[in-house]
C-alpha cells in the first residue's frame, strides 16, 4: 500500500503508531524529551561577527560530514556575532538536523555551537541517550521530508519537529541500541569505503588498458605502424544530418544521436549501416567522463551535434572507436565556453594505424578486456548497492525491537 504525505503527518504528529512497540517503550513527542532549538545568520556584511573561533553549522556542512560527530565548520563566528543576534549556543551531545535544502542532514555536537536558520537543534533530555536521538531520527527522515512544506523550498518548522513522534525506550536499552548501532554503522562504513575504491579501481581499468595499447603523438611506433590522419582514412556524411526540435520529433523505433550517444528514439531515420559517430562539441569533449566516439549500427538519425563516418576498406571502426577513447585531440578542440570538434581539426588527428589483421586482433582483445570489466563493474555496483541499503535495514531491525 502506498503510504500518503497524510499518512506520514498522521505518524509524525499525531499520537499514532504503524505498529505495536516492543515492551517498555513508548512514543513521545521530540518537545517532550528535548528542547528544540532555532538558528539564525548574523549580519553578513559586518566583519566583526565573523571569522572567530564559534562553530556556526548550516545544512552544508552538515551535508559534508564524513562521520557522525561535528567538530567544525566552514564559517566561524564571534561572540560579536553570536550576541548580535540572539544565537543559542547548544551544548554537546545536541543532535543537529537541517530542516530545508534539504531535510534530513544529521550531525551530533561534540563542542558547543549554533546553526543558522536552515537548521534545528535537538537538546535531549536526561532520559534521551544523543546517539539513540540521531538513529532515531536518522530512521525517521522520509517521514520529516513529508510533513515539510513551502514554496521555495520544503522545510520542516520548529513546532513540526516538536510535534513529531519517535519511539523511545529506557534509558539503558537507549544506550544498548545505540551502542550496536555505531558498530554496525562504523563497519557498513567501512566495507562502502572499500566497495567505492574496488568500484573507483575497476573503472580505471579500460584506459589502463587503452593506453598499453595504443601510442601517442611523439611516441615511437610499432613495427608495421603508421601515422595517417584521420581524414584520410575515413569518408564523412555530416552532410546528411538532420536536427529535429524535440517538439517536433515522433516517437518510434529509431534511435536518435547526439554528442553524448542516444538522445531519444524517432519514427524514422537518416543512415542505415555501420558508422562512427564522434562528438562535434559539448564539455564532454574536454571532461571525457563519457566516450566521445561510439558505433551506430543499423537505422538511426543524427543531429548536428555528432560527426558521421565510416573507415576506408583497411581500417576497422572499433579499433577507431577504441582509439578516440584515449586520443589526446585536446589542441584539435576550439572554443572554452562551448568546446568544438569541427570536422576540418577531426580530419586532422593523427591515428597510428597497425596492418588490417593487427587491427582486428586488438580489437578483439579489448573487446574481451571491456567486457570483463563490464561485468566486473556491474557486480561491484551491486555490492555497493547491497552496502547503501544496510543502514536503513539495520535502523529497522533497531527500532523493531529486533537487536
Amino acid at each position: 500500500m502506498k503510504t500518503t504525505k497524510q499518512d506520514a503527518i498522521s505518524v509524525g504528529a499525531k499520537n499514532l503508531s504503524p505498529k505495536p512497540l516492543p515492551p517498555g517503550w513508548r512514543w513521545v513527542r521530540l518537545g517532550e524529551v528535548t528542547t528544540v532549538v532555532n538558528g539564525t545568520t548574523p549580519a553578513s556584511d559586518n566583519l566583526e561577527y565573523w571569522g572567530g573561533d564559534i562553530i556556526w553549522i548550516t545544512p552544508s556542512d552538515l551535508g559534508k560530514l564524513e562521520q557522525i560527530e561535528i567538530t567544525h565548520s566552514a564559517r566561524m563566528i564571534t561572540k560579536a556575532g553570536l550576541y548580535s543576534c540572539n544565537l543559542t549556543l547548544v551544548p554537546p551531545g545536541t543532535v543537529v538536523m537541517s530542516s530545508r535544502a534539504p531535510i534530513g542532514h544529521l550531525g551530533i555536537v561534540k563542542v558547543s555551537l549554533c546553526t543558522n536558520q536552515g537548521c534545528k537543534s535537538f537538546v535531549p533530555g536526561q532520559d534521551v541517550d544523543s546517539y539513540f536521538l540521531y538513529f532515531s531520527l536518522k530512521r525517521s527522515v522520509w517521514n520529516l521530508q513529508q510533513i515539510g512544506s513551502g514554496a521555495t523550498f520544503a522545510e520542516v518548522s520548529k513546532s513540526q519537529c516538536e510535534s513529531f513522534q519517535i519511539p523511545l525506550p529506557p534509558l539503558p536499552e537507549q544506550q544498548r541500541i545505540a551502542a550496536i548501532l555505531k558498530e554496525q554503522m562504523a563497519a557498513v562504513e567501512k566495507a562502502r569505503r572499500a566497495a567505492e575504491a574496488r568500484l573507483e579501481a575497476i573503472n580505471a581499468l579500460p584506459a589502463a588498458f587503452l593506453r598499453q595499447v595504443f601510442p601517442q603523438p611523439g611516441q615511437p611506433l610499432p613495427d608495421g605502424w603508421k601515422w595517417v590522419n584521420f581524414g584520410a582514412i575515413t569518408r564523412n556524411f555530416d552532410g546528411m544530418r538532420v536536427p529535429v526540435k524535440q517538439s517536433d520529433r515522433k516517437p518510434g523505433p529509431y534511435p536518435y544521436y547526439g554528442a553524448s550517444g542516444i538522445i531519444d528514439f524517432v519514427s524514422d531515420y537518416l543512415f542505415d549501416g555501420d558508422y562512427l559517430l564522434i562528438a562535434e562539441d559539448g564539455a564532454n569533449l574536454v571532461m571525457r567522463s563519457t566516450p566521445i566516439a561510439f558505433a551506430a549500427s543499423g537505422k538511426f538519425w543524427v543531429n548536428n551535434h555528432a560527426h558521421v563516418v565510416q573507415p576506408i576498406s583497411d581500417v576497422l571502426l572499433d579499433f577507431l572507436r577504441f582509439y578516440f577513447e584515449v586520443a589526446d585531440i585536446s589542441k584539435f578542440i576550439t572554443g572554452s565556453a562551448q568546446p568544438k570538434l569541427n570536422q576540418d581539426d577531426l580530419n586532422s588527428v593523427p591515428i597510428p594505424l597497425p596492418p588490417l589483421s593487427e587491427q582486428r586482433r586488438i580489437a578483439a582483445i579489448l573487446k574481451e578486456q571491456m567486457a570483463a570489466v563490464e561485468k566486473a563493474r556491474r557486480a561491484a555496483q551491486e555490492e555497493l548497492a547491497a552496502i547503501n541499503a544496510l543502514p536503513a535495514a539495520l535502523l529497522r531491525r533497531a527500532f523493531a525491537g529486533e537487536l
